[in-house]
């Protein structure tokens, strides 16, 4: 047991869901870029990827793997992106385990990084089929009822029994006018991972799709960000401003 957390960044719309050809664009930049693995680099480290124990031995391991709803799996990006493609209205997440950053040779994509030795974290993308609303000890709920601009009431909902986002759900359409809701313009109060103390923010954890670094009890000290020439990759590939939401849990 023991206190982990993540960083979550958001696009300023927590309706704005990319394309599957853009989330497999964003992968091939952050690659690129030094911050997932390549499999065809001289300096690929296979030890420090490993692929998942019940998924070892299926061919076409890229150093990622992903889930859908109740399968899982490991394919190249290629192959990825044709079978997402149509899965608009499906729970999806891709991962890229890092489990020794030294030994991957990778850029980190936070700063300052955490002192210590064997820094391990995961790189996740999440595209949730409904807005996902996740709250925790630092993150509060929304005041409810929640109202759409047309005065339409907006209620959470449980995500599927298998969902691997641990989080209540939002409408992505207002059920009264059908408009797309934006949850990032709403405020929340969020308290402090370290200290405790309030604060009123805007948008909570809501999305149809963020990138996630998942540091599990590897946490940086206080003050860690992520560095900017990873949230640069995201918001031009995807052509939006972001925000960035650390949790405690």
């Amino acid at each position: 047991m023991g206190v982990e957390s993540d960083f979550y960044i958001l696009p300023d719309s927590s309706g704005f869901r990319p394309t599957a050809a853009k989330v497999c664009e964003l992968a091939t930049q952050l690659r690129a870029a030094g911050y997932i693995c390549d499999p065809q680099s001289p300096s690929y480290e296979p030890s420090a990827h490993g692929c998942p124990p019940r998924l070892k031995g299926l061919p076409n391991y890229e150093g990622f793997d992903w889930q859908i709803e109740d399968e899982r799996g490991v394919g190249s990006l290629s192959a990825l992106e044709r079978k997402i493609a149509n899965l608009e209205r499906s729970d999806i997440k891709l991962c890229w385990p890092n489990a020794n950053l030294a030994k991957s040779g990778l850029k980190y994509p936070l700063a300052p990084a955490p002192d210590s030795d064997g820094i391990y974290y995961d790189i996740e993308f999440h595209l949730p089929a409904d807005t996902v609303y996740c709250t925790s000890e630092i993150i509060d709920p929304f005041d409810e009822p929640i109202h759409c601009s047309c005065g339409g009431i907006l209620k959470s909902f449980d995500g599927p029994a298998s969902d691997f986002f641990y989080s209540a759900r939002l409408p992505n359409l207002c059920p009264a006018c059908r408009k797309v809701t934006n949850y990032s313009a709403l405020p929340f109060t969020m308290h402090d991972g370290w200290t405790g103390e309030e604060s009123e923010q805007r948008g909570g954890i809501t999305y149809r799709f963020c990138v996630v670094v998942d540091c599990g009890k590897m946490i940086p000290e206080r003050g860690a960000a992520i560095v900017p020439g990873f949230r640069e990759i995201i918001e031009q590939c995807m052509g939006c401003t972001t925000r960035v939401v650390q949790d405690f849990y």
